[in-house]
């Protein structure tokens, strides 16, 4: 049709209409400076652009831009409501004559579109307009007579005024449902139904002369008359040339109408509906064809699409690449319109008002198209077909909250449902919002059948669960493990049962059928699987991390000595079996590599030896006055290992130079998984290719990324092991098709929710590798110089939770005593276990341990219970039962890092309990939850600055005794936390007191006295108990060390020491004093002894 085109201009633009003597307004279409005056026809897609633009603009220039709020008359512009006003009048009319009102599927569109603007505003209720989409066409039209009866209409001339004025007076009665329902008749295909006089008409469908209705030129004013001329001249034009020049010649009537040159009489008002409804007639067909073009050529467009997006192109790369490292404002220069059109045109579709995506994908590309220079081409064709591609899954994701005809396919939706969730970073909000529409869906299942009640019960409980601990782990990775202000979140969404539900989804499959094991005949919870093997290898790392932290009090350039290897045995705290010595000569023999290519590759390092520098605690200076740390080259190396080859510390992205090392590590097991998927050995060549086609899957993404594939790999055989299969209802059993587990995202669903469970139970009690100088002998116990510890933010607080003195040492935070930070060293060497860990009972693992452990690991946690009681003399009469307990957590918290502990499958299957057996037991109810997060919550805080490490940097006896201020500062209100911990903390803060203040702070330090009081402070106040004091006293204040029973540590002893300690300084600071003054102080301590002796061998008096 482009033949038939005429270019408008001002020159050539109906001159009869612009003759000098004419005031009309001149109608030129706007062009931008420059643009050519033959202007190119407007394609489909810019006429609607151009129709959504000039109802936008005429929205945004109505009075009252802001949304319109219920009971209040909203302003609605003409354009809007000129669809529903022709619609209500011409109803009103064919009821009286007996006629037929045809509406099109695009008009009737057009009236939800104003109900859902402006119905609530009208009156409607909202839950009517929800439903809106499921309504019949008679009660949409009496809805839209509803707003327009209670809007106001701006912008319509006299004529439609009136009409406007006589359709709000149409009573309930004219406009009755069943009448209604006798006169609509809804036409699909608009195209095809050609109505002269424009919507709502009751003309037949076949096309006629459309300029009939136009009143005789002869019979209108001249100026009106001129107009009309015009129309009818445009009768035998092309369709497209009408399109072209019918829209100028309705602005200029309307324009000339306001001015007032030309009377808004009845005969105008026919002449701008004769061209309105020309106008809409022409756009509604051309629509039609365009859509039955473009179903022919669906093919051709994905294609052209894929032509832009494939990214195996190498051009689709560059492109991609190029457009990365634009900034802001080039970007939105470039393709800021089409990004604001695919958006729109994406909330089109979510809302339903697009019956055509490929309509919107075709306009997207004619967009990118339009005013684009070479240069900018390129980006703008790439951009609209990656975000034409992306439109479909809008479409996926309305259809997914759709509710199913039949309802038993309703566990299937909510599968997809999980699967776009778990995929997706939500918020704690979104993902309750996407939740909430998903129990709605859900509550379509069949209410009537004890089958369906059951079913929508269950489902309902699932997304709960689903709710509760997704919302729990969004949180924690947001706030980096950080558990303050998470009682809300467990009074919301967590009941009793809320585990049970959450694991339990995971022992069917998408039709409701059980995961079935053909190997051991019996159901199997595939979730169970995944967090075995997780756990399992978290376990197996947490053993080698032991094992490098005992090789740097070690030399590795050499085999390690049988005399070193039982001080391997004597540091894992486990059997040293053939396997785990394989281990340990593996790794010194990397990092014995490591560090020789650490030093060829540094100069700063030439000449020195592996063991010159290997947990060497030294510090050299260069001629250019250069450090360099040797043990901070310890620490790189062991990073690197910790965060490139394992799980627990896998961190980063994969660079190029990461490659190599992957080749070496994956290449064995790509080439075992091609040998079984060829049948044959492979060749060099396709070996090559299936590496290299692994590595470039991962290269650029994170280390996390490629253990976890490691996991989801290993569950697959598992279950291939184990003869997965699914178990009907009626008994029957069918193996289960990985390929469709893969496809259907169940593996990957199965994988990341056991990852999560991993993370939030084990991942920051199994972190940090310490190093040990090997030239520096320490007398503190557990006493370490550098730590490794994982570099992901989303485990800060974790740490400092669960790796207290980790968290609090100088190398991660130094927040005790600065640089050399002797007060923390001091300190935890009067706590017991492996690490002197701070409140073991409030580490997840620790806490639940006894949920999962074997009968066997019980009973050996009770008799080392025992046995560390007596060594650390960490007992009480009345509260034994608590510092038992205390103790216990202790021994649990070191088997835990010897491995003997773990929820492992190996563990499993000799006894141990599944996570599913746990939950089905409900061992882990609300309470649980909210028990240990309340108490890691009151640890932070407890170890946050204002309190311990504010201690720690000046351990004063003030101090001291706020920290064990259970109301306000200390972590728990309850003596039964209290007391045991202040035994051991008594005992550390007189070590420092009484041995280091004034090495450290230039303080003079605590004598005996002066700790008895302290001690009888904390007995007053309540922060310790009476007998337990006086216990202390015995040990810290006398001279028990050198008696048998405490017998040297009562008070006639206590005094004595006290005495000499006064002595001793006064005799120190007092070198000149006369004799007599050192003698009565002497023979002070002596009648004290005298007077206290008899009560202790008699009986009397404080003990």
């Amino acid at each position: 049709m482009n033949e038939h085109f005429v270019a408008i201009g001002a020159a050539n633009s109906y001159p009869d209409i612009r003759e000098d003597k004419n005031r009309m307004a001149e109608a030129v279409p706007s062009r931008s400076e420059g643009e050519n005056q033959a202007e190119a026809p407007k394609t489909n897609g810019q006429l609607k652009e151009a129709e959504e633009k000039s109802r936008l603009k005429d929205q945004k220039e109505a009075p009252g831009k802001e949304e319109p709020q219920a009971g209040q008359a909203p302003e609605i512009a003409y354009s809007q409501a000129k669809i529903a006003v022709d619609i209500t009048e011409a109803v009103g009319e064919a009821k009286e004559k007996k006629g037929q009102v045809r509406v099109s599927s695009d008009e009737m569109e057009s009236l939800k579109r104003l109900i859902k603007s402006f119905g609530l505003a009208c009156g409607i209720n909202s839950k009517i307009i929800d439903e809106l989409d499921q309504m019949p066409l008679e009660q949409v039209v009496l809805l839209a007579h509803k707003v327009l009866k209670n809007a106001k209409i701006i912008g319509a001339g006299k004529v439609d005024l009136a009409r406007i004025a006589k359709i709000k007076e149409y009573s309930d009665e004219k406009l009755a449902e069943e009448k209604v329902r006798g006169v609509v008749t809804l036409v699909e295909d608009f195209g095809r139904v050609s109505r002269a006089g424009g919507p709502g008409t009751t003309e037949p469908a076949e096309e006629t002369d459309w300029t009939l209705e136009l009143p005789d030129k002869a019979s209108v004013p001249e100026q009106l008359g001129r107009y009309v001329e015009q129309i009818e001249k445009l009768k035998e034009a092309s369709q497209l040339v009408q399109m072209r020049r019918l829209p100028i010649i309705d602005r200029s009537l309307h324009e000339a109408i306001l001015k007032g040159e030309i009377a808004d009489d009845e005969k105008a008002e026919v002449v701008k509906k004769v061209v309105d409804g020309r106008i809409e007639r022409l756009s509604m067909a051309e629509a039609e064809a365009a859509r039955e073009a473009r179903k022919i050529s669906a093919p051709a467009l994905k294609e052209e699409i894929n032509k832009y997006t494939d990214e195996s192109k190498p051009e689709v790369k560059e492109i991609k690449a190029k457009f990365r490292d634009l900034d802001r404002r080039r970007r939105e220069e470039l393709v800021g319109d089409i990004e604001r059109h695919a958006n729109t045109y994406y909330k089109q579709i979510l809302s339903g008002w697009t019956p055509d995506i490929d309509e919107l994908k075709v306009r997207l590309l004619d967009l990118a198209k339009i005013g684009a220079d070479p240069e900018a081409l390129e980006f703008r064709q790439w951009r609209a077909a990656t975000l034409a591609g992306r439109l479909d899954a809008a479409v996926s994701i309305k259809q997914i909250f759709e509710t199913p005809v039949i309802w038993e396919e309703t566990p299937e939706k909510l599968n997809e449902i999980y699967r776009i969730m778990e995929a997706t970073d939500l918020s704690v909000e979104d993902m309750s919002a996407t939740i909430n529409r998903a129990i709605d869906m859900i509550s379509s299942v069949a209410p009537d059948t004890h089958e369906g009640r059951t079913v929508r019960t269950r489902l309902v409980k699932e997304l709960e669960a689903f709710r509760a601990i997704h919302s729990l782990r969004i949180q924690l990775e947001r706030h980096d493990m950080d558990p303050t202000e998470f009682l809300p979140l467990y009074r919301s969404y967590f009941d009793d049962e809320t585990l049970i539900h959450f694991v339990e989804r995971f022992a069917l499959d998408e039709k409701d059928r059980q995961f079935w094991s053909t190997r051991d005949n019996q159901a199997v919870n595939l979730l169970d699987v995944s967090f075995e093997l997780y756990s399992q290898r978290l376990r197996d790392e947490r053993i080698k991390m032991n094992m490098i932290e005992e090789m740097t009090r070690h030399g590795i350039e050499n085999p390690f000595s049988d005399a070193e290897l039982r001080s391997f045995e004597e540091w894992l705290g486990i059997p040293l079996t053939d396997e785990l010595k394989g281990q340990i000569k593996e790794l010194r023999m990397y990092f014995k590599a490591k560090m020789q290519a650490k030093i060829d590759s540094t100069a700063d390092l030439a000449g020195y030896s592996v063991d010159d520098i290997w947990g060497m605690k030294k510090v050299i200076t260069l001629a250019d006055g250069r450090e360099v740390d040797f043990l901070k080259q310890t620490h790189d190396v062991i990073d690197e290992w910790y965060r490139k080859k394992t799980l627990q510390g896998a961190s980063g992205m994969i660079e190029e130079d990461d490659l190599a090392a992957l080749r070496e590590e994956f290449g064995p097991k790509i080439a075992q998984k091609l040998r079984e998927k060829l049948g044959h050995e492979p060749t060099a060549e396709e070996l090559t290719e299936e590496v290299s086609g692994f590595l470039k899957e991962f290269k650029g993404k994170d280390f996390l990324d490629i253990r976890r594939r490691e996991l989801l790999e290993q569950l697959e055989n598992e279950l291939k092991g184990m003869g997965l299969a699914v178990k009907d209802t009626d008994n029957s059993i069918k193996s289960v098709d990985f390929g469709d587990l893969r496809e259907f995202g169940t593996l990957e669903s199965i994988d990341l929710n056991a990852y999560h469970f991993a993370w939030l139970m084990e991942w920051s009690s199994y972190d940090s590798i310490r190093i040990y100088a090997r030239n520096r002998e320490s007398q503190w116990r557990d006493d370490y110089d550098h730590l490794v510890f994982h570099q992901g933010t989303n485990l800060f607080f974790g740490r400092q939770i669960d790796q207290t003195w980790e968290f609090l040492h100088e190398q991660n935070e130094n927040r005790g005593r600065p640089k050399e930070n002797d007060v923390n060293r001091i300190w935890k060497s009067f706590l017991p276990g492996k690490h002197s860990w701070m409140f073991p009972q409030n580490g997840l693992m620790t806490r639940w341990a006894d949920f999962f452990m074997t009968d066997e690991q019980k009973a050996l946690v009770e008799l080392r219970t025992r046995e560390i009681m007596r060594q650390w003399d960490f007992d009480n009469e009345k509260y034994h039962k608590d510092f038992y307990d205390w103790m216990r957590s202790v021994v649990k918290r070191d088997m835990i890092e010897s491995g003997e502990i773990s929820f492992g499958k190996e563990v499993v299957g000799v006894g141990g309990k599944k996570l599913s057996e746990v939950a089905e037991a409900m061992k882990v109810k609300k309470f649980e939850f909210i028990d240990i997060f309340i108490d890691r919550q009151s640890h932070k805080k407890f170890t946050d600055p204002a309190i311990l490490q504010d201690y720690l940097a000046n351990p004063t006896e003030a101090k001291f005794l706020e920290i064990g201020d259970k109301v306000n500062e200390f972590y728990s209100s309850r003596d039964v936390r209290l007391f045991p911990w202040m035994t051991l903390a008594l005992r550390a803060h007189w070590e420092v007191a009484s041995k280091h203040r004034q090495r450290l702070f230039n303080i003079r330090n605590l004598n005996a006295a002066a700790g008895e009081g302290l001690t009888d402070s904390l007995i007053g106040v309540g922060q310790m108990d009476r007998k337990q004091g006086e216990h202390e006293k015995r040990n810290l204040f006398g001279f028990s060390s050198v008696g048998v029973g405490g017998f040297f540590g009562t008070t006639p002893f206590r005094r004595v020491r006290q005495g000499l300690e006064d002595v001793r300084r006064i005799a120190w600071e007092l070198k000149t004093a006369p004799f007599f003054v050192l003698l009565g102080a002497i023979w002070g301590g002596f009648t004290e002894f005298i007077k206290q002796f008899p009560k202790q061998v008699f009986g009397g008096g404080n003990r």
